[in-house]
């Protein structure tokens, strides 16, 4: 099979092999899956493969890459947008979307950790992570905010559907359920009681 000389159809490509090797790694682990496998599952040469990965490093680094990309990303864009509460909803929600959209690369890692936490690009990985958090948690907090107010943020109340809606701090005021053992029961047995 031939290389497509197309940037866009190489762009595929590279996905294609980070996904069936992400699932190889999920399935066999990344220690039992080799280089050959993942070419096989994609039906194209080793050749081809090695076009865009050498290694199976090359392709968990890739992985880890993307995911820094991705923040970085969001974090040049955030940069660009007026410090608002608004602004920081939607620097939230652009982060989970990016944690969720790679939570199969978390869970390999996790799963893998003996094997790829001593590949050579996992020595600085927890310092790039660090990097991009800062950054995250700036984007987040008031401009000069104190220390204090970096750290812990007083939550506000949410808005209510309507004027003639009940605050929602009543909710706090219910009374608490704790556990008993009332004395007609057997032991182990518990119950759930009104304080």
């Amino acid at each position: 099979m031939s290389e497509p000389a197309e940037p866009h159809a190489r762009a595929d490509t590279r996905a294609r092999i980070q996904a069936v090797a992400l699932e190889l790694f999920a399935q066999q682990g990344y220690d039992k899956t080799s280089l050959r496998e993942i070419a096989e599952r994609l039906d194209v040469t080793k050749a081809a493969l090695y076009y865009h990965f050498k290694s199976k490093e090359d392709i968990v680094a890739s992985l880890v890459a993307d995911y820094f990309a991705q923040i970085d990303d969001m974090v040049a864009w955030g940069k660009t947008q007026p410090r608002t509460p608004a602004t920081r909803a939607q620097v939230l929600d652009r982060y989970y979307r990016i944690v969720a959209e790679g939570s199969g690369v978390f869970r390999m890692l996790q799963h893998n950790q003996a094997s790829v936490n001593s590949l050579a690009h996992a020595k600085n990985r927890s310092e790039l992570f660090r990097e991009r958090m800062d950054a995250l948690v700036g984007l987040l907090t008031e401009p000069d905010a104190p220390l204090e107010g970096q750290i812990r943020h007083r939550p506000r109340q949410p808005p209510r559907a309507s004027q003639h809606d009940p605050p929602l701090h009543h909710l706090a005021q219910q009374p608490r359920l704790r556990r008993t053992t009332p004395p007609h029961h057997r032991p182990g047995k518990r119950s759930l009681m009104r304080h």
